[in-house]
């Protein structure tokens, strides 16, 4: 296996389709000995724990489960790539939504930050 270094992320979205996909690319230092090999391209432990628990995502490659658990989850990705994309559904009405700022909770750290905020805007 190669390790996987700095890589990029882009992404699109398809309003039409109501799908954002993500378009991962990575790079890679290649190891020597027994661990030499293939490139290996992780997805988030989130991206694998999401998928695994029904999230309407969908990769553009076969998905590789390496069997191992890191500490924020699985470790799981496409196994002879240095690029995949990562299509996700249904999150338009997120990025669409009107964003509006609402009278802060009962909770006395909200009602700290309105305040500092409040403060900050009268300035």
């Amino acid at each position: 296996m190669q390790f996987p270094y700095p890589y990029g992320k882009t992404w699109s979205v398809d309003a039409a389709s109501d799908t954002v996909t993500l378009h991962e690319r990575f790079t890679f230092v290649p190891l020597t000995g027994k661990m030499a090999g293939t490139c290996f391209a992780p997805l988030s432990p989130m991206q694998a724990i999401a998928m695994e628990n029904g999230f309407p995502m969908t990769l553009d490659r076969k998905l590789s489960d390496t069997g191992l658990i890191t500490y924020c989850g699985p470790y799981q990705g496409v196994a002879g790539t240095e690029a995949y994309d990562l299509q996700v559904k249904g999150l338009g009405r997120y990025y669409q939504e009107d964003r509006q700022i609402k009278e802060p909770g009962q909770a006395p750290q909200e009602r700290r930050l309105a305040q500092a905020l409040a403060g900050r805007w009268r300035r």
